[in-house]
This record gives C-alpha cells, sequence and structure tokens, in this order.
C-alpha cells in the first residue's frame, strides 16, 4: 500500500504573515465580517487565494459544534417583513401562525429577536424602516408571505441579508425556504394511487395556482407521465369569480371523479352540500393540510421547519455579511409530510 502525501494546508497565520495584518483581522476578513471594511477584506481574501487558502472543514465543523453546546449569547434584532397594511396580517391564516412559530423557536436558539414591520406604502415609509434599522443595527431581513396585491416600499437592499419565506411571489429576486410543493403534490398522487383511485379531479383556483408557480399541478403532471395508462386527470382551474359551490357541483357532476385533490378548504363542505358521502361516494385529499392531526387526507407542508431553515439561511448569510440581491439566489425546499386522514379511503 502506498501512502499519498497530505498537502499542507495554508493557515490563518501565514497569511497574516502575508498581508501584515492582525491573525483575527484575517479570520474576520474570510468570513466578510461586517465591521472589516470592504477594502481589507478584498485584500486578505486575494492573497489567501494567491498562497492557496481553503478553510479546514474539520475546525469549522469543530468551532460549530463548541458554539452549540454554549447557551446562545444576544445576537441581534432579525426584520419580518410584510407589505399588508397590517405586519400581524400574514399571521391570520393558519400556515403563517405556524412560520411564524418555527421563526421565532429557531431565532431563540440562535440568539435572535423577531420584530415585524408591514412596508405597505400606508404602514411605513423607506426613510423610516431605514431609520430604525439604523437605530436597532438590524442587518438581516425575513420577507413573509408577501401577497401580489399589496405594494411594498422599495429598500436599500444593499443594506441587508435578506430571505424570503414561502413560495407566493415566484419573480422574487431573494434566497428563499420553501415548502416543495411539486414534490408534495406528485407524493400526494402517489399516495392516492397506491389506495386505489384512478380517475381524479385535480380543482384549484387559478390565481392560486399561478401565485404558487402552478407547483400543484406540475405535480400532478409528472404522475399522469409516470402513469399513462392507470389514471386519468381532469382538471378544473375556476377564477376567483367563478369560486363558487354551484360552478364546482356542475363540475362534478360533469367528470365524476373518484377523488378530488385541492388546496381549497371549502371544498370538503360543498361536497356534503351536494349530498356526497366522504369518503364512500367520493374521496377528497388536500394538498395543504392544516396539522398532522389526520382528520384531512392529504401532505402536511411542515411550515414551522420552512421558518426554523429560513433563520438557518439567514443566519448564515449574516455571518458571511452576504448583502443585497444576489447573482444567483439559492432556494430551499422542504419536503411534506403525508396524512392518512378519514377523507380517501382504499378502493
Amino acid at each position: 500500500m502506498y501512502n499519498t502525501p497530505v498537502a499542507r494546508r495554508i493557515t490563518t497565520t501565514e497569511i497574516a504573515s502575508e498581508t501584515g495584518y492582525h491573525q483575527t483581522t484575517v479570520s474576520r476578513a474570510l468570513k466578510n465580517h461586517p465591521a472589516i471594511p470592504k477594502k481589507t477584506c478584498e485584500v486578505i481574501q486575494k492573497a489567501a487565494r494567491k498562497l492557496g487558502y481553503t478553510p479546514d472543514p474539520a475546525l469549522s465543523a469543530l468551532s460549530r459544534y463548541r458554539k452549540e453546546l454554549k447557551a446562545s449569547s444576544y445576537q441581534g434584532i432579525i426584520a419580518l417583513i410584510s407589505n399588508r397594511p397590517s405586519a400581524l396580517a400574514w399571521r391570520k391564516h393558519f400556515i403563517g401562525k405556524l412560520y411564524y412559530k418555527g421563526l421565532k423557536r429557531q431565532a431563540a436558539k440562535l440568539g435572535y429577536e423577531i420584530e415585524e414591520f408591514s412596508l405597505n406604502p400606508k404602514a411605513m415609509r423607506t426613510e423610516q424602516f431605514h431609520r430604525i434599522s439604523r437605530a436597532k443595527n438590524i442587518k438581516g431581513i425575513i420577507l413573509g408571505r408577501l401577497h401580489k396585491d399589496f405594494p411594498m416600499v422599495e429598500l436599500d437592499w444593499d443594506r441587508y441579508s435578506v430571505v424570503s419565506l414561502g413560495s407566493t411571489l415566484p419573480e422574487n429576486p431573494f434566497s428563499r425556504v420553501a415548502p416543495d410543493l411539486y414534490l408534495a403534490s406528485y407524493q400526494l398522487m402517489e399516495k392516492l394511487i397506491n389506495q386505489g383511485y384512478r380517475k381524479f379531479g385535480l380543482l384549484v383556483i387559478r390565481e392560486v395556482d399561478e401565485r404558487m408557480d402552478r407547483a400543484n399541478a406540475a405535480g400532478v403532471g409528472r404522475a399522469c407521465w409516470e402513469y399513462p395508462n392507470e389514471i386519468e386527470v381532469h382538471r378544473y382551474f375556476p377564477s376567483l369569480q367563478e369560486w363558487n359551490c354551484e360552478n364546482v357541483t356542475r363540475w362534478v357532476n360533469e367528470v365524476r371523479p373518484e377523488v378530488i385533490v385541492t388546496s381549497h378548504d371549502e371544498v370538503l363542505e360543498w361536497l356534503r352540500k351536494m349530498k356526497l358521502r366522504v369518503p364512500g361516494d367520493i374521496g377528497m385529499a388536500h394538498f395543504n393540510c392544516r396539522s398532522r392531526e389526520g382528520k384531512i387526507t392529504g401532505i402536511f407542508q411542515n411550515p414551522e421547519s420552512v421558518g426554523e431553515a429560513a433563520v438557518v439561511m439567514l443566519a448564515g448569510m449574516l455571518e458571511c455579511n452576504r448583502l443585497g440581491i444576489p447573482q444567483l439566489s439559492h432556494k430551499l425546499l422542504i419536503p411534506g409530510t403525508w396524512i392518512r386522514g378519514k377523507t380517501t379511503r382504499r378502493v
């Protein structure tokens, strides 16, 4: 057996000797620490590249482990931003409440506080937010579930590290953490196929489908592609104006699906108004179950985990001083959990 020579690692001490800066300054500059001037960071990082420096993953892991063993000291405030007239309005929906619960829990673990702001022009002006953020030394922003029908004031984004939460407004340029709606939709179809269902009705409000970047329809489409001779899917995407019990009843009577897959809670009530027994006469499954309790069959999107992951992503960006709109944004998708509820059955 031959012994492979191990390449010697360049240390921060050597970079300090090369550049004339203190080792602590070098260490901070390599992480783009905000306390180190940008020009100094560039000089040190250029020298590090010239010397062939790469971080030691074992030492980095050890450092993170030691930090986790200590009680987190106070790190600062994270601004949680909405574009609705009220900063708290986005939390009225159940998924917003669960996002917030995960955000708060993970922020506390890492030593951060969450403070909520509405950047709707009726609630706050750009200069007002910048003034508050300077006074409170706010460097990190999490964009809550922004609504396309509400405006939002523009900020000087270069001052902040920003992470977006959820799947709304897909054109948003920032890195984001969101439920994996595409995978969840395909997973839901697979589970229903395994229960024996073959004739599906896909029922989603058109505007909701568009806001979610058509991820639900895409997941269902994948199931059609993978089971071409086994299933048939009838799609109905009514507009908000067309969304009512009468129109849905007409569609159900025309199509007569074995099971309906949907994102809307009211569908179950409408099926009962049609005198259809659920799941005896027809099944219903939800892309976004409210809880893990198992009353409704579908996918629970694990929104608390989404909130936790958003804080972890932002904390990493703050540590590396990554500010502004990124050239290449990242998307972290959290998988959902199958809930075998009482609104479907084996057929």
